[in-house]
């Protein structure tokens, strides 16, 4: 796992000066190695920091430049070594066994479209052929690894790993937030694939590929094409054996995981992702290690260490457990937000960041269950749709009277929002007077990625908000939060086998006898603890509603209602004062509290992010 930075265009001789530091902000994302290129005209810089885990000698470091082609690449490819053998001529020589070497002869030899599609694992990067004069650019088609771009007046091309190396990269430019995607971040704490909240600068969606080449006038001109990973279809028979079927298939997603050099971790939080991950990487790897979070409050909620133990224990491997507490979060607030570059998807990136320093202590590789829940319908908005659905089926009405008291607020706002609205929506709106006070009154935000008509069938669109929205926030957070660390996260159960297995199975299927991840459950049947399987979803849930208005409420105050924050021009201090009141003296219902905390944090983390950055919000 590494991290990179270039230029590509007329102003790449101008910034050479720049390029040094604008790589040094990648430090954290690659100690092992530092390297950097320029094109012999000077039309393409590309520099790489490399965090050394397939083979670890001198060969595979970055840029490799052989025969005038140049790459650097973030990533990891499982199936380089067969790619070799199938793709490459017999009598190739290779100076060792990495991905990043494999993937440079097959570069040179294929074209992105037949090439790219092929890759199973998770990538972005740059290839330069000096000859043609002519930069591809490209990122994984589930969306794992970021990259960010930036177009200059001049049509130069800056792209990055991390924003942070493009913003040192155009030192004179204006910071602005963008105005869609601050919308977006008011209204629903994230925002759509394809941008990020600084003005001017995107994130490459998904599966696509740039090809890049220097015109007659100098110019840069781009041609941008999509495209989607192939893989065995694998034929399902009936429902009987589907569960077995789902398991065989995880099971080979992990074992491709597990390709390093170096050993091996993995997060285990109590849930049923993380924990099958870790029991079957645990029967093919030696020296793992399991790394848990947990609070230490009134409520058993936030402790999820007995269910950790019982796989760590399941399992044979060790278990650390990382105390979690309000000193971390004073410690650490700024310096989270400064690791995101921008504020999104809620309160756990602060406990991802505090167990991903720990586990960094011990281990460069961690594998990790996202994409389990978005897969396999594990949020409780799945079965409050799936019984607006069926409602009032016979299955329905059972399970509606089984319902948890944690889930009966999803399936209330669902009605809710479709009542109000005439529209299923997909996540709760959070400022919505603000978002559209930001937005402006000739301006149309585009709501499509979070509410949908409900002329249409509700949970086949839930389910590709989570696929297309809601996961690929996270994936974004969790590459930033555990790469600050020098700690590569490898998810598993977001594999290209996977996914087109599970896009062949009916959500309602996935939801066997109205569970979340019903199916998911029977496929670990006899794998794991039933305790685990019969518990109740949690989600790595963090206490910051107890500290805002207890250990934290003195430190929330003064950031938030102190000195001229550039936070009132967009919303009154004593609209601030208020909030942060009735969050203090008003108690409400569970849901309703985790709410209002929801919206302290994302005010914290506007001040901080547009103070660190020197962003202008309005």
């Amino acid at each position: 796992m590494c991290g990179f930075v270039g230029v590509f265009g007329p102003s790449a001789e101008r910034l050479k000066t720049l390029f040094p530091e604008a790589l040094s902000r990648l430090a954290h994302r690659g100690p092992n190695a530092e390297g950097a290129y320029t094109s012999p005209e000077s039309l393409c810089l590309l520099g790489h920091r490399r965090l050394s885990i397939v083979d670890l000698s001198d060969s595979a470091n970055q840029p490799l430049i052989r025969q005038g082609r140049a790459l650097v690449y973030n990533g990891e490819i499982y199936n380089h070594l067969a790619l070799r053998q199938s793709h490459l001529p017999a009598g190739q020589t290779y100076a060792g066994h990495s991905d990043t070497e494999s993937l440079f002869h097959l570069l040179s030899q294929h074209s992105a479209e037949r090439l790219l599609p092929e890759l199973v694992g998770m990538f972005a990067g740059a290839f330069y052929d000096e000859e043609r004069r002519q930069l591809l650019l490209f990122r994984d088609s589930l969306g794992i690894k970021p990259l960010y771009l930036l177009e200059l007046a001049d049509s130069t091309l800056i792209f990055a790993s991390e924003l942070r190396a493009i913003l040192a990269l155009t030192p004179d430019l204006p910071r602005r937030a963008d105005t869609e995607s601050l919308f977006q971040y008011l209204m629903f704490e994230n925002w759509p694939q394809g941008r990020s909240l600084f003005s001017g600068i995107r994130l490459v969606e998904p599966g696509t590929f740039i090809l890049a080449e220097q015109a007659v006038d100098g110019r840069c001109q781009t041609c941008w094409q999509r495209f989607m990973a192939k893989t065995p279809e694998a034929a399902l028979s009936d429902g009987l054996h589907l569960p077995a079927q789902v398991l065989e298939t995880i099971e080979q997603s992990v074992q491709a995981h597990l390709m390093s050099d170096v050993p091996l971790g993995s997060y285990l939080s109590g849930g049923i992702d993380s924990s099958l991950v870790t029991m079957l990487a645990s029967r093919s790897v030696s020296g793992l290690v399991g790394f848990t979070g947990y609070f230490q409050t009134k409520e058993d909620w936030y402790d999820e260490r007995p269910l950790s133990r019982l796989v760590a224990q399941k399992a044979n491997i060790p278990l650390v457990e990382v105390e979690i507490t309000p000193q971390h979060f004073s410690a650490h607030f700024d310096q989270l937000i400064s690791v995101l570059e921008e504020p999104r998807m809620g309160m756990g990136s602060f406990s991802q960041f505090v167990v991903a320093q720990e586990a960094a202590r011990h281990r460069k590789v961690i594998l990790a269950g996202h994409g389990g829940d978005e897969l396999f319908a594990g949020y409780p908005l799945f079965k409050a749709f799936w019984l607006l659905q069926t409602f009032p089926s016979g299955q329905a009405l059972g399970s509606l009277f089984r319902l948890k008291a944690k889930e009966w607020p999803w399936l209330v706002d669902a009605l809710l929002g479709r009542l109000r609205t005439g529209q299923f929506r997909f996540a709760p709106q959070l400022y919505a007077d603000l978002a559209w006070q930001v937005m402006g009154k000739d301006m149309e935000p585009d709501l499509s990625a979070f509410q949908k008509p409900q002329t249409d069938v509700p949970l086949t669109l839930l389910n590709q908000y989570y696929l297309d929205t809601y996961l690929p926030g996270l994936l974004v957070v969790e590459d930033k939060v555990s790469m600050a660390h020098s700690l590569e996260t490898r998810i598993p159960l977001w594999s290209q086998s996977l996914y087109q297995q599970m896009q062949t199975i009916p959500i309602g299927a996935k939801l066997y006898q109205g569970l979340l991840k019903g199916l998911l459950k029977q496929a670990c049947r006899g794998l794991l603890p039933d305790e685990l399987l019969n518990a109740p979803k949690r989600g790595f849930p963090t206490p910051l509603r107890h500290w805002f208005r207890d250990e934290l409420r003195e430190e929330v105050e003064q950031r938030l209602l102190d000195g001229n924050s550039t936070l009132y021009h967009l919303i009154a201090r004593d609209k601030i004062a208020k909030l942060l009141r009735e969050h203090r003296t008003m108690p409400l219902p569970f849901a309703l509290d985790e709410r209002r905390a929801h919206r302290i944090w994302m005010l914290l983390c506007l001040e901080s992010w547009s103070r660190q950055f020197q962003v202008e919000l309005a």
